[in-house]
């Protein structure tokens, strides 16, 4: 279950949105954080590559500016050997669970995340072969923000679990976040259950 740290309860969302590089205020426009809430979703369906490379792109964003913020000391780098070069990840429990709408991040973050994997399930149960996006996500992705959507859409399609996307599930931090999002789920459902 996630804890929510003395920090978090002295920061308003217009602190959150401007530790990672939004717009204060911009928390308005995206409530409650969906996956139809904002331009994501219909982007996806419009325009799947560019909105892909544009969640993407402001994610990585993010993460940066969220590494330079006085939320830094949540995050650690990480080098993921499979990947060229053994790239950095920035990589936070925060930033893991965003998609779920289970910590307190931006509802912009929140609202791309959800329509990303959203659109990434249902295109593949209509015959669209996402591995070519989920390929380039975690070729260009800088952070947990987005790798913690293709590690959910592997978990649940793991048919497209080819030897690149294994890899993903050999990074111990993944495995151990990921737990901990099934925590969140697992809560979330008992407290929503009459």
């Amino acid at each position: 279950l996630y804890i929510s740290s003395d920090h978090d309860k002295k920061q308003s969302q217009d602190e959150i949105d401007t530790d990672v590089g939004l717009r204060a205020k911009s928390h308005s426009q995206f409530f409650p954080p969906s996956p139809y809430q904002g331009p994501f979703w219909q982007l996806l369906f419009a325009h799947p590559v560019k909105a892909v490379k544009n969640i993407v792109a402001l994610c990585n964003h993010a993460a940066e500016r969220y590494r330079d913020s006085t939320l830094q000391n949540e995050i650690i780098e990480l080098t993921v050997p499979f990947l060229p070069e053994g790239r950095r990840f920035l990589f936070s429990e925060r930033m893991w669970l965003t998609y779920r709408g289970t910590t307190v991040t931006p509802y912009m973050l929140q609202s791309a995340l959800m329509a990303l994997e959203k659109w990434l399930l249902e295109a593949h149960t209509v015959g669209v072969d996402i591995a070519p996006c989920l390929e380039y996500v975690l070729r260009k992705s800088t952070s947990a923000f987005t790798l913690s959507v293709v590690a959910s859409v592997l978990n649940a399609y793991p048919r497209l679990c080819s030897e690149k996307f294994l890899d993903l599930f050999r990074v111990r931090e993944f495995i151990g976040m990921d737990r901990i999002r099934m925590v969140h789920e697992s809560h979330a459902h008992a407290m929503a259950s009459p």
